[in-house]
């Protein structure tokens, strides 16, 4: 009875023996971990000794250093130099990829397109109307008469040249090459018929002549024209030399509107003499090399350089009507006989040529041969 007693079931056995094993990997594992804990701390402890010798030495460096502030100041420079280059690097690289074009040239060609294109019907119209198009698509350009080109609304309604000559005053904004794709007019005829020599130069409430829609003056009889003003002007210029003083005149006219309002032509620091019956215009002080502006619209008739009888370097413009104003003492033009400026447009600057006591722009206003006070 004892011997039955002192037997455990075999359940009890396998539970002990499973308890057991549980304990040892229990054991294990805590094992591992402390080890991985001290290795932390081990690693923590190094990093702090690292962290902390650097510090020290990075503190040493940038506080008992003298050259700090010069190793400061070539990082600073090679890293301007490096962005520099850069851009440098990428204008010449987009500079490979450009034609370059001689200035008058460019003009010629730009004024003188229809001439070159004869043949060619497609002109800026076509291109605005083709970036509408594919701005407005999934990027393929649309049929080009399915765009709508309307043109926005103005306080009054364009003259009507479906069938008939009409005439047009021309507004602020207005441009000829822009005039001409409203009134369906090629720009080349429009000057013909208007005798312009420069695109740029019509202003608001200049009287523009529309012939009917679609007219078109012939290349020939354009180039026949041009050629012709060529000529004339040639020949209204003339250069003269005498006593060191050389001369270019222009014998045309300038027809004004009966209208003429004079803008004083120099922005100056004050005015060293005035009109007198000693002294033919205006002394403004400037300093050499400021812009002189055309007082009103009209035509250089006359450039002057040397001592022009005192005057030096100097320019006359006619205004019609027997209006003209003197700009006397440049230093250098910016025009040339036979040109036609705008008021407000720079024909040169100032200086301090000829009979004069410092730099200053002499101004005269002279109507019919005789000076008069300009203001």
């Amino acid at each position: 009875m004892a011997l039955i007693q002192d037997i455990e079931p075999p359940s009890s056995r396998n539970e002990l023996e499973e308890s057991s094993e549980s304990n040892k990997k229990i054991h294990i594992y805590r094992a591992y971990l402390a080890k991985f804990l001290q290795y932390c701390v081990e690693i923590r402890q190094k990093l702090f000794l690292v962290a902390s010798n650097f510090y020290n030495h990075t503190r040493d460096f940038f506080i008992g250093n003298r050259f700090v502030p010069h190793y400061a100041i070539i990082l600073l420079f090679i890293i301007v130099f490096l962005a520099n280059l850069s851009e440098t690097s990428k204008a010449y690289a987009l500079s490979q990829n450009l034609i370059e074009v001689d200035p008058e040239l460019e003009s010629n060609i730009v004024s003188n397109i229809d001439y070159y294109t004869t043949g060619i019907n497609a002109d800026a119209m076509v291109v605005e109307r083709s970036n509408r198009a594919l701005a407005l698509s999934d990027g393929f350009v649309n049929n080009m008469s399915t765009i709508d080109t309307q043109i926005t609304a103005r306080e009054e309604p364009l003259p009507d040249n479906s069938t008939d000559t009409v005439y047009y005053i021309v507004r602020n904004g207005d441009t000829l090459t822009g005039l001409g794709w409203k009134f369906g007019v090629k720009m080349a005829t429009l000057k013909y018929l208007n005798d312009i020599d420069n695109i740029n130069s019509i202003k608001p409430g200049f009287r523009l002549k529309v012939p009917p829609k679609g007219y078109e003056v012939s290349a020939s009889l354009i180039a026949q024209k041009e050629n012709a003003q060529k000529a004339k002007l040639a020949a209204a210029n003339r250069s003269t030399s005498t006593g060191g003083t050389s001369r270019q005149t222009y014998n045309g006219t300038y027809d004004s509107d009966g209208y003429i309002s004079l803008i004083v032509p120099v922005s100056h620091n004050g005015i060293s003499r005035g009109f007198s019956r000693g002294h033919s215009g205006i002394d403004y002080r400037v300093n050499v090399g400021t812009p002189v502006r055309a007082a009103a619209s009209g035509v250089v008739i006359l450039i002057s350089t040397g001592w022009s009888g005192g005057y030096g370097n100097e320019i006359v413009i006619s205004h019609g009507g027997g209006v003209a104003t003197r700009y006397a003492h440049l230093s250098r033009f910016n025009v040339s006989t036979g040109q036609t400026v705008s008021q407000g447009d720079v024909i040169g600057y100032s200086g301090n040529s000829g009979r004069s006591t410092g730099p200053h722009l002499h101004f005269e206003e002279i109507i019919n041969g005789r000076a008069v006070p300009p203001f």
